[in-house]
């Protein structure tokens, strides 16, 4: 029994450091496989990490571009809008120009026509006074004269207005009045051509008056100013009478 005991121990010994030895190679193998279980898992990290920044990338660039274009549309659409806009701007602009422009044109069409109906009163006023003038009108033709200056005191004609009252008053002999108006009128114009005449005019109205030194003076101012006028002419046959 004791042979037994000891066989059977020593049986159990062995399965003890068979199971021994196949539990630490057991352990060995599951450590191994974890290892590479851990390895795998970390790779599969790895290769996942990576992944997910590649797809970050391609996420961030995307909605990147998503954004840019989504820009692009809104700055697009705005710019269509503007263009719409402006192009209503512009024909509201077109419109009112136009409207102006015809505005514009009528008045100056209208300023023409006023312009055209003044410029012949001014003629038609100016002709009636010539012809009371030369009708013998001279007292209407004075009145009218005088009214022409007096509403186109800047026109050339109212210089040739101040010479024929001048005229006129002459005619009538109204001598003093003449005198002053042919005075008037050489001062204002002694350029003028009928600067000559006006001279010769007040030697004969000193004549008349029995001025004889004022008679000479105008008429030397003639002779000098004017020699080979006829009003010289004229002065020279009256002084040899």
């Amino acid at each position: 029994m004791k042979f037994c005991r000891i066989i059977l121990y020593g049986c159990l010994f062995l399965v003890f450091i068979s199971c021994s030895k196949i539990t630490i190679l057991r352990t060995k193998e599951l450590t191994e496989v974890q290892n590479r279980v851990d390895s795998l898992r970390n790779d599969i990290f790895t290769i996942d990490d990576a992944w997910q920044a590649r797809n970050e990338e391609a996420v961030s660039y995307k909605i990147a571009m998503e954004m840019m274009l989504n820009r692009m549309n809104v700055m697009l659409e705005q710019l269509s809008g503007n263009v719409t806009e402006s192009q209503v701007k512009i024909s509201e602009i077109d419109k009112k120009t136009g409207i102006i422009s015809s505005q514009m044109a009528e008045k100056a069409r209208q300023d023409s026509l006023q312009e055209s109906i003044k410029e012949q009163e001014r003629i038609g006023l100016f002709n009636l006074a010539k012809s009371n003038y030369d009708s013998g009108k001279f007292s209407v033709a004075i009145n009218d004269f005088n009214d022409y200056i007096q509403k186109y005191p800047n026109s050339e004609d109212a210089k040739t207005a101040l010479f024929w009252i001048a005229e006129a008053n002459f005619a009538t002999e109204s001598l003093d009045a003449a005198e002053k108006t042919f005075k008037q009128y050489y001062t204002e114009n002694r350029d003028e051509k009928s600067a000559c005449l006006a001279l010769y005019k007040m030697g004969l109205i000193y004549e008349k008056q029995q001025k004889t030194k004022s008679r000479d003076a105008v008429w030397g101012q003639l002779n000098k100013q004017c020699p080979n006028s006829e009003e010289a002419k004229l002065v020279k046959e009256n002084q040899k009478k």
